[in-house]
């Protein structure tokens, strides 16, 4: 449909829902527990993004206040929050050192660096 016709594709999806899970799992006591979504329920999957990102304060409020339509219809938006929510996934892995999640640390950096594809998709 239109979310994939303007460049946000399945993996895009799946790279952000993970990024969610990486964040509850680094700090489950303040970070939410995501709503699981598939690929096809993309305004479910647009609404609890825009959630999450509220709720980890995510700086662009504009793009939160949008809401949906804005997001599917704005690939720089998207890429933000993406970016974002991989930022702090990333930054959390810093903070937790030999701490934290085993597992949640390891896959980091495989789920992370394929993000790399997801990005060149909006040139």
């Amino acid at each position: 449909g239109e979310w994939l016709a303007n460049g946000v594709c399945p993996r895009y999806i799946q790279l952000a829902q993970r990024a969610m899970e990486l964040l509850h799992t680094f700090d489950p006591q303040h970070v939410p527990k995501p709503v699981d979504v598939s690929a096809s329920e993309i305004d479910r999957f647009c609404n609890s993004l825009l959630s999450f990102a509220r709720d980890v304060q995510f700086p662009l409020v504009g793009v939160i206040e949008a809401g949906p339509a804005r997001l599917r219809k704005n690939k720089l938006d998207a890429l933000h929050l993406l970016g974002f929510l991989l930022s702090e996934v990333q930054a959390a892995r810093m903070c937790c050192g030999s701490g934290g999640d085993v597992e949640a640390r390891q896959s980091t950096t495989s789920d992370t660096s394929s993000s790399a594809d997801v990005c060149l998709s909006y040139e």
